[in-house]
């Protein structure tokens, strides 16, 4: 079998996806995995729910609120989570709104429409 070829992504050359007002998201995707970059305003929140893939994810800028059954977890820059695939999670942005990394395994498909094209020449 033939691997699949390099292929590199410039993330501002994507629309962004808008699922709730205040957040918007772009990605890249491979076979078994997709990779969002999230912007999260402030006040804008992404209600309690759930999803069968495992997400990682790192705070680039600013401070994430992640909520779980076990309360409000204040995640700030250069912090990481996990959240298990089917555990119920719900996120805000602190005062100054926040950036994060997500990466899901496997691939959040339904988040296509998000994908940056990848880069030519």
């Amino acid at each position: 079998m033939t691997p699949d070829p390099v292929q590199i992504y410039a993330l501002a050359d994507s629309s962004p996806m808008v699922p709730i007002p205040g957040i918007e998201m772009r990605g890249v995707f491979g076979r078994g995995a997709s990779i969002n970059v999230v912007t999260i305003e402030a006040g804008a929140i992404l209600p309690m729910h759930r999803h069968p893939h495992e997400q990682l994810g790192v705070v680039l800028e600013g401070i994430l609120i992640l909520t779980t059954e076990d309360g409000d977890h204040e995640i700030g820059p250069d912090e990481a989570y996990v959240v298990p695939g089917n555990v119920e999670h719900a996120g805000t942005a602190g005062e100054g709104g926040c950036v994060v990394l997500d990466v899901f395994v496997p691939a959040r498909d339904e988040y296509r429409e998000a994908a940056a094209p990848p880069r030519t020449g």
